[in-house]
């Protein structure tokens, strides 16, 4: 997560130690890439992919994929009610027959819901979207497979841990 060290306020950069020292998974391949300017003072963003092992081809197979972005003004911004917000676009891909499941926005956000309060993340202001992407490629007039992928972004202002 670069990020300016020598002129961030200690209070991001505690926000950022605690997110270092969160353990991944091993199939969890993270990056630190450039933050998006002008939203705040201060940002760090990561880019993330969820693998598995193809047995059969010998290479990862990519799950899901997404990016994560803190946020810190040294003002409480009224929007977020908070110096902290989190960003996150999340992609995964799911079996076709799920995606044009009616539910799966629903689910996708009782999800998000549910993973949170797991993570004892506590937030507020929760907002976001799900988009339900189908997809078929092909090559001249020959159908190839069909995709699916929900696609979850959202924000959220972290509450402080008591």
């Amino acid at each position: 997560m670069s990020v300016k060290l020598d002129t961030a306020p200690s209070e991001f950069l505690s926000a950022l130690g605690v997110l270092r020292g969160v353990p991944t998974p091993p199939n969890l391949s993270l990056e630190e890439i450039q933050a998006p300017f002008g939203v705040a003072p201060y940002a760090a963003s990561l880019t993330g992919e969820v693998l598995r092992k193809n047995r059969t081809q010998d290479i990862d197979d990519i799950l899901a994929h997404g990016s994560f972005t803190v946020f810190y003004s040294p003002t409480e911004v009224p929007e977020w009610e908070s110096k902290f917000r989190i960003v996150t676009i999340v992609r995964a891909d799911i079996d076709n027959e799920m995606g044009v499941d009616p539910l799966i926005n629903d689910v996708s956000r009782a999800w998000l819901n549910e993973s949170l309060t797991v993570a004892q993340a506590g937030f507020d202001n929760l907002r976001g979207t799900v988009t339900q992407v189908l997809s078929q490629s092909f090559a001249g007039n020959d159908p190839h497979d069909q995709e699916s992928q929900p696609e979850i972004r959202c924000a959220w202002s972290p509450r402080p841990r008591s």
